[in-house]
């Protein structure tokens, strides 16, 4: 072939359009969140209650393998789709796992902080978190992604003024 470096960056090109991965290298966990929480809102109370699936806390991997059954089952979810409801019901179940260690999620929902910047304030609270590890409490460091989530499942649940 004339022109190897081309041909494969074609067949590169294609994989990544037909698999529908998305173009951006890393997309805003506010928008992304966003769109799961509409696609889980729109899709995943076709065969149950959304409150269902909110009762529950889940780490990513077993949200990823629900999801999974749950396309097995018929949910009407491409792969995009899948990971935008994996993500938004990872964040929503870190937020109620870690939050809640210090306090109660109804006084963060209810509060004051609606104009408060989320990723700096998860940030702030991640310094407790880390302080109750060093004390052999029982909880662990949450990574970047997992602050970066937190923040913006707040961002989009807790109206603006």
């Amino acid at each position: 072939m004339k022109y190897p470096l081309t041909a494969a960056l074609a067949v590169l090109a294609a994989t990544l359009f037909v698999s529908g991965v998305p173009a951006r290298a890393s997309a805003d966990p506010v928008e992304t969140l966003a769109a799961g929480k509409a696609v889980f809102e729109k899709r995943c109370g076709f065969c149950h209650s959304l409150a269902r699936s909110l009762a529950q806390n889940k780490e990513r991997s077993q949200w990823s393998r629900t999801v999974k059954r749950m396309v097995s089952y018929g949910a009407p979810l491409n792969s995009s789709e899948r990971g935008e409801v994996t993500s938004y019901l990872t964040a929503k179940s870190n937020f109620e796992t870690y939050c809640n260690t210090c306090h109660s999620n109804l006084k963060v929902l209810s509060g004051e902080a609606v104009k408060k910047d989320w990723k700096e304030t998860v940030g702030r609270m991640t310094k407790h978190l880390d302080e109750l590890v060093s004390k052999d409490k029982e909880t662990r460091q949450l990574t970047a992604q997992e602050v970066d989530e937190i923040a913006a499942y707040l961002s989009i649940n807790i109206p603006k003024d």
